[in-house]
């Protein structure tokens, strides 16, 4: 393979490694980011429509609350409408069912059913607290319509009075403002990942130009700087590089004006100089021995092909550590 060739296949190779790289970088935040705006989306959505729920039942508790104790208070001062008209009346006003019932759980009057086919309620918890001289609250499915109801019961002279509202409403409106609230966090995660994918982008390109640094200062170019702003982690890892780049670039050029004022002594000797390695190869040698031997020193070639005389080729092998 022409060196050419060679060079040209081992850039492509490094170009593709650094895009895969880059490509690594930049899904393996982007996957961090997704799955925090996720998860952040996730429970806002649970925590807001918990806590709207909640308000919502504690507003329809009080307002039912409040409702029954004017529905006892009727019941107790109203003597020109019977029983039956005046729960009818109240249930209408109050969006609910009222029940009426004597001290011994007898149904006197009910809005929505007839007195004689009910069963006495005296042990529902709700009208057991209130025939006890307290107000009462349950919250229970209806066996008949499958849907859950709230109860709250208050005492009147001789029995209670009740009103059960269906909190099928709640759930319906629940399921309402649900939706819209799902839409929303859906288009605050929309604009979330936009950010997210933005600042990943910006962070894979700084990464990635960290890497091409490191790599040109890994192939010897010392001048090679980041020049990151270090304002962040990223900034003060990239300031690091370049001021251990900035040490070796000065150790380096400390070890060459050495080298430099080494080579310049040796060769303004008149005895002839030569570095050879541990395996007979020449390393060096000083212009004196350049002029001495017709064919000059070859460096990093066999020392015998520049000097063949045995007694040196003795010398120098007896001074080279040998291979064990």
């Amino acid at each position: 393979m022409a060196p050419d060739t060679a060079s040209r296949s081992r850039s492509d190779e490094r170009a593709q490694d650094e895009g895969k790289l880059k490509h690594r970088i930049f899904f393996k935040l982007f996957a961090v980011f997704l799955i925090v705006i996720a998860a952040t989306a996730a429970i806002l959505d649970v925590m807001i429509g918990n806590a709207w729920e909640a308000s919502l039942r504690a507003e329809i508790h009080r307002n039912l609350t409040q409702k029954t104790l004017l529905f006892a208070h009727r019941v107790e001062i109203d003597r020109t409408h019977s029983l039956a008209e005046i729960a009818a009346e109240e249930g209408r006003a109050a969006g609910a069912r009222a029940t009426i019932i004597d001290s011994s759980g007898k149904v006197l009057a009910d809005s929505e059913a007839t007195p004689a086919t009910m069963e006495n309620h005296a042990t529902r918890k709700e009208f057991a607290a209130a025939l006890a001289g307290k107000t009462g609250e349950s919250e229970r499915r209806s066996a008949t319509l499958g849907i859950p109801f709230l109860y709250v019961a208050a005492p009147i002279s001789g029995g209670a009075v009740r009103l059960a509202y269906p909190l099928s409403a709640v759930e319906a409106v629940q399921a309402q403002v649900r939706r819209p609230l799902i839409r929303g966090s859906l288009l605050a995660c929309l604009v979330a990942l936009l950010i997210a994918a933005s600042a990943t982008i910006w962070t894979s390109r700084r990464l990635q130009h960290i890497v091409d640094v490191a790599a040109r200062i890994e192939r010897g170019d010392l001048r090679a700087r980041v020049d990151d702003t270090p304002l962040d982690e990223i900034g003060r890892v990239a300031a690091a590089i370049d001021k251990t780049a900035e040490q070796v670039e000065r150790s380096f050029a400390a070890v060459r004006s050495s080298q430099r004022q080494l080579e310049t002594l040796l060769n303004s000797m008149q005895n002839a100089v030569i570095a050879v390695s541990s395996d007979g190869l020449v390393r060096w040698a000083n212009q004196p021995l350049d002029r001495l031997v017709p064919q000059h020193a070859r460096l990093n070639a066999p020392v015998v092909e520049t000097i063949r005389d045995p007694d040196f080729l003795a010398t120098v092998k007896a001074a080279t550590p040998q291979k064990t």
